[in-house]
């Protein structure tokens, strides 16, 4: 049904013919057969809440529970699955030799999920290039005007259903990408995380940025973090995948660790978005997100420096 639902099919009678087969196979296959159980573990992280004064982790590494396994939905296929956690689906059925046939898996099995650290295994300062809450960077005029200016010019983009949406950044959001811009020396600009950002959960009507967003695969907050994703990446042990300033800075830690500091083309952001192997994917596989990101941040840096011309101009004359 996922199938049938995303594919862009113009023909309803294949449309209809595809609903027949899946029905077909559905009534072949009754009843789940689930490998043996392995333990309790769930996709959500048993992490203990920071005390109010309590300083943040250093920069040493840290040792923090991570999430093992994960439980197959009804609709879910090894694909969907591997795209929403951010993981290579042949590392994803290697780490579950029970899996005979990739095309067929059932509601209730679970899934080890690989490259997830366990809680003996401490957490590399690399994933965490931004240890510790900055300071909240302070709007100046010039970003004030720049926002007002943006957010009325009224610019467009295509998300990933091809749907036209408005470009809005609340300042708030521009604040937090300025505090990571600025904590990461520069590695990591606002421009980069607001595209990101505004492919994630920037444009939905009537939510747009909402920081308490959970999808329906279990990803959190403005930037959509799986939990063990944020977890590797996040300022602090502790952080709050719902506070916006930790979401936000744990994409920057994210952004910085994928490699996509460094990129300068379309095909190289592409590529670092997607993931090499090596790192992982920066959110999904999902190829629209990552060239959108890429336009998105593009035309956010082409319009501030239109708009800087023009402010040098005025505070000039």
């Amino acid at each position: 049904m996922e199938l049938v639902r995303e594919m862009p099919w113009k023909n309803p009678m294949l449309q209809n013919i595809g609903v027949g087969l899946i029905l077909y196979f559905a009534y072949l296959n009754p009843e789940p057969k689930l490998p043996p159980a392995r333990g309790n573990l769930s996709l959500t992280p048993q992490i203990e809440p920071r005390p109010p004064g309590e300083t943040p982790a250093s920069s040493e590494t840290t040792a923090i529970a991570q999430p093992l396994s994960y439980k197959i939905n009804q609709g879910d296929t090894l694909f969907s699955i591997a795209q929403r956690l951010g993981v290579n689906m042949e590392a994803l059925i290697q780490a579950n030799p029970w899996i005979e046939n990739r095309n067929l898996i059932y509601a209730g099995q679970e899934l080890i999920i690989p490259g997830v650290t366990s809680p003996e295994t401490p957490v590399k300062d690399e994933y965490r290039t931004i240890v510790g809450i900055p300071t909240t960077y302070k709007m100046t005029e010039r970003d004030i005007s720049f926002l007002n200016w943006l957010n009325s010019t009224h610019l467009n983009w295509r998300d990933w259903n091809g749907y036209k949406q408005q470009i809005y950044v609340p300042d708030w959001i521009y604040q937090l990408a300025k505090t990571a811009e600025v904590a990461s020396n520069g590695r990591c600009s606002r421009n980069q995380l607001v595209g990101v950002g505004l492919t994630e959960t920037g444009y939905f009507k009537g939510s747009q940025w909402d920081p308490q967003t959970v999808s329906y695969a279990g990803a959190r907050g403005i930037m959509q973090f799986m939990p063990g994703t944020f977890i590797l990446h996040a300022p602090y042990e502790g952080a709050n995948p719902h506070n916006p300033k930790d979401n936000i800075i744990a994409a920057c830690n994210k952004i910085i660790y994928q490699g996509l500091v460094n990129e300068d083309t379309q095909k190289g952001w592409v590529r670092n978005f997607l993931g090499d192997g090596s790192t992982g994917q920066m959110w999904n596989d999902h190829l629209d997100q990552a060239n959108n990101s890429w336009l998105l941040f593009q035309t956010l840096e082409e319009y501030e420096r239109i708009f800087n011309g023009m402010y040098e101009t005025t505070v000039n004359e």
